[in-house]
């Protein structure tokens, strides 16, 4: 929890930079975008899991709107919102995310990647519970 408001400080002072310039700066709207998704990582952690749900989804939509949804940071941010939905019992909601993790993984990175694969396993947990 305390790392969470570390980086909740660090990323209120990234934007603080973003909004002062003048002209768009993409490698610090990068380390912000970076930086929300590991805020909802160390919150999921934390088991402070209404906070982190609700950064997953603002920063998956920005993932998904910046760069698409076959970006690495786009899928490794997806795959937290789908971990964090598993960890408090909501297979359902869970298993979606999972597939499609699988299947773009698969598309992308190809069947014998070793994170398409755990995404299949993910898939089997979900449904398994």
């Amino acid at each position: 929890a305390l790392a969470a408001e570390v980086r909740k400080g660090r990323n209120r002072l990234i934007g603080s930079r973003l909004d002062a310039l003048e002209v768009e700066d993409k490698p610090m709207r990068l380390e912000l975008l970076e930086g929300k998704a590991e805020l909802a990582d160390l919150l999921r952690k934390a088991a402070l899991f209404d906070e982190a749900e609700k950064v997953f989804e603002t920063c998956y939509q920005e993932f998904f709107g910046e760069f698409g949804d076959e970006h690495p940071l786009s899928l490794e941010c997806a795959a937290g919102w789908a971990r964090l939905l598993r960890e408090t019992q909501r297979y359902a909601q869970a298993q979606p995310w999972y597939l499609y993790l699988f299947n773009t993984k698969r598309r992308v990175l190809g069947p014998d990647d070793p994170s398409t694969l755990c995404e299949c396993c993910c898939i089997a947990d979900s449904t398994a519970s």
